[in-house]
């Protein structure tokens, strides 16, 4: 059995619940047996945006749809929005601790649920933490008795889109049987979009770099894109979001997660090769057992045609909790490669 570095850090989440007192176990198996047939894909995802603001103390959640039922569990994730925005280009760590609230999750059981739109939530205990409406979803936790996952199947969650998604979480009362593939490749922070630059820019340069200048989109990172003069672009990377290339023809940079990214190639040599491909996405550094978050979006490359290529997206979250493990599948949460450019910048890959 294959286990990924990032995903061993989601393994290590699921074996304490930081929510109210720990009562969940391995859940209750309300969702019974789960079994994903050779060859196919399963998307185990139901998620959807906090609404409105929480406090610690609060026992209910406003979402924005009813996506789940009274007896279910649920985990509230604050997805984005680092505060206060980091500077652009600092390639130090960003540390996820102390007073910061991005990353911070726990696990809560619905007592009863609104019909209305947007739907209540009343839970039958207490929130440890307070959470934002505008960086925090809640996901349904499935809860299984028993999974197996066939030879050429594949169990996997839908992709965060800005708002929600990238977590694949359920708990298991038996065993995950994984004879295929159980992934959260690609499913996290977005990478820059590439943009085909208005004419054969030269000489352009800056950390933070209008498209009109010649700057191509960053990655998303735990800070999102848009920088603190709300510049979504320029070779300067926003903590672990890739930065974009700065013109003719650079590349972006990849995003980060326990690792820095990689930088963008050089610029094209009628531009003198020069190093102004987007710079790596930052590490982050936090506790496992505390905080977790997705890997960095790659920034977009640069070209003047169609040639190029946008930033890949970042690892996301699997979530796992189960009497044992067997199988010889694979787990898999990292993030995803940039698409090759066919002669302009190729955007940089996903963290």
């Amino acid at each position: 059995m294959r286990i990924t570095l990032a995903l061993i850090v989601g393994l290590l989440l699921a074996q304490v619940a930081r929510a109210e007192p720990d009562s969940f176990g391995l859940g209750t198996g309300r969702d019974g047996t789960l079994t994903v047939l050779a060859g196919g894909t399963l998307f185990l995802s139901v998620e959807s945006p906090l609404e409105k603001n929480v406090v610690a103390g609060d026992q209910e959640l406003v979402v924005s749809s009813p996506v789940v039922s009274a007896g279910d569990l649920v985990m509230i994730h604050e997805s984005t929005g680092l505060s206060p925005t980091p500077d652009v280009g600092n390639p130090k760590g960003v540390s996820l601790s102390g007073s910061v609230t991005l990353g911070r999750w726990e696990l809560a059981r619905v007592e009863t649920v609104t019909t209305t739109t947007p739907a209540t939530l009343v839970l039958t205990a207490p929130l440890r933490y307070a959470y934002t409406a505008s960086r925090t979803q809640v996901v349904r936790v499935a809860e299984f008795t028993d999974v197996v996952i066939q030879p050429g199947a594949r169990l996997t969650a839908s992709a965060w889109n800005g708002k929600s998604g990238g977590i694949l979480a359920m708990l298991v009362t038996g065993k995950v049987i994984n004879d295929g593939r159980i992934s959260a490749e690609g499913l996290g922070f977005l990478g820059g979009i590439f943009q085909v630059s208005p004419n054969e820019m030269t000489g352009c340069t800056g950390l933070e770099l209008e498209h009109a200048k010649g700057g191509s989109s960053r990655g998303e990172g735990v800070a999102g894109m848009a920088s603190k003069t709300g510049i979504p672009s320029g070779r300067g990377n926003l903590a672990n979001g890739g930065g974009g290339a700065n013109c003719s023809a650079s590349g972006g940079g990849g995003g980060g997660h326990a690792g820095v990214g990689g930088v963008g190639g050089r610029t094209a040599t009628a531009d003198g090769q020069r190093d102004e491909g987007g710079q790596g996405g930052a590490a982050l550094n936090y506790s496992v057992f505390e905080r977790f978050t997705f890997g960095g979006g790659g920034g977009a490359g640069h070209g003047y045609d169609t040639a190029g290529s946008s930033g890949s997206k970042g690892s996301g979250v699997v979530f796992i909790r189960a009497t044992a493990f067997d199988g010889e599948g694979v787990y898999s949460a990292s993030g995803t490669s940039a698409v090759a450019s066919s002669g302009n910048g190729g955007g940089g890959g996903g963290g």
